[in-house]
């Protein structure tokens, strides 16, 4: 049986992988990635650099808080990791309740559907990226505002304390098909490409 988690290969820094907390947690923890520390993993000037070199760049500019562009509700996070499993199986991701509750910030796919033929995909090797909602929210560090509806000190953003931020918890299952299933197509791209 093989079932696990892996790097991408274009990610040479470590990352860390999904694990459970407890011995008898069913989902594992998977975190994103902070995208401007994404963006130094692909810089070849950055190739010797860790994950914490990366975060502590991130932390000199005061880029800790990533705020969605302008008119954005959700942003897809990477996360660096592929998921391999059998056939019959798939992996669901679904949000953290701790970021649920406490952040309202859910998944814009509700739940996310990881099949076993996504593994290593033509088109991104398998990336597991992950749809954040993020909730229109008070700025913590700018003052009220007087302009109406205090547009001025809201937007949409999360706040990292690290270069990665666990969000989500992935949780492997069984799947059955029906006795008269006849799908014979094989997978060719990574996000959405099996139809709309």
């Amino acid at each position: 049986m093989s079932r696990r988690f892996e790097k991408l290969s274009t990610v040479s820094v470590d990352i860390p992988f999904p694990k459970r907390s407890t011995a008898k947690s069913a989902g594992y923890d998977i975190s994103i990635i902070h995208p401007d520390v994404w963006e130094m993993m692909h810089d070849p000037d950055c190739l010797l650099a860790t994950l914490q070199d990366m975060w502590e760049n991130v932390k000199r500019y005061k880029r800790e808080t990533f705020y969605l562009p302008d008119g954005r509700e959700n942003y897809v996070f990477p996360t660096g990791l592929k998921a391999c499993m059998e056939d019959g199986e798939v992996l669901m991701l679904f949000v953290r309740s701790s970021i649920g509750i406490k952040q309202h910030i859910k998944l814009s796919n509700q739940t996310g559907i990881i099949d076993a033929d996504y593994y290593n995909n033509p088109d991104n090797e398998g990336h597991i990226m992950v749809a954040l909602d993020i909730p229109k929210r008070h700025i913590p560090d700018r003052e009220p505002s007087l302009f109406t509806d205090n547009e001025y000190n809201m937007g949409r953003f999360l706040q990292f304390d690290g270069p990665v931020m666990r969000v989500c918890q992935g949780i492997f299952l069984d799947h059955k098909t029906t006795d008269n299933d006849m799908a014979s197509a094989s997978r060719t791209g990574g996000i959405g490409s099996t139809g709309r």
